[in-house]
């Protein structure tokens, strides 16, 4: 919380408003009342940091084969019909909500209105979930990580805290030129 804009809020100047906001912080009556608020809230703020964390981590182990898949395609060569094996982009109705988690945007281009996708930068979710991991298992005294906690978060199912988004709600962005 800051106190500062706290301050600001309650009708302190805007000049002196960090100040008065850490005095008040301060007072035990006025730090026993934000504690009490904060206890309340705890266990959603617990989950919600849960949640984002889960989100990080499909975020940060997509693989780009799960996005295409083996097809066959037929073309004419020297005017004789003749099936060619081809790498196809699965559209976005048959992905699960997983894959959706890793998308950032999907373009629509070519004659055939393929989806393109813009998938994810994996140290920006390494960097966020590395802030709720701090935020759920902050370091003892000792400085060493708890790494069986870590490994705990790490392999949890998502689907304990998400529920995954309806199939075939996905819609076809506008597109967008580069």
């Amino acid at each position: 919380m800051n106190a500062g804009r706290a301050a600001v809020r309650a009708g302190y100047k805007k000049s002196s408003a960090i100040w008065q906001g850490y005095q008040l912080r301060q007072k035990p009556r006025i730090t026993q009342k934000i504690n009490s608020l904060l206890e309340s809230v705890k266990p959603e703020l617990r989950d919600m940091v849960y949640s984002i964390a889960d989100l990080c981590r499909i975020r940060m182990f997509w693989k780009i084969n799960d996005f295409y898949r083996d097809g066959k395609m037929t073309v004419t060569k020297r005017g004789k019909p003749e099936e060619i094996e081809i790498f196809e982009i699965i559209p976005p109705e048959e992905l699960s909500w997983e894959k959706l988690m890793c998308i950032d945007n999907i373009t629509y281009k070519g004659p055939y209105d393929l989806p393109l996708y813009i998938l994810p930068n994996r140290e920006k979710a390494y960097k966020l979930f590395m802030k709720c991991y701090n935020i759920l298992i902050p370091e003892k005294d000792t400085g060493e990580t708890d790494w069986k906690a870590t490994a705990e978060i790490i392999r949890e199912k998502p689907d304990r805290l998400l529920s995954p988004t309806p199939q075939g709600k996905t819609q076809k962005s506008p597109r967008k030129t580069q």
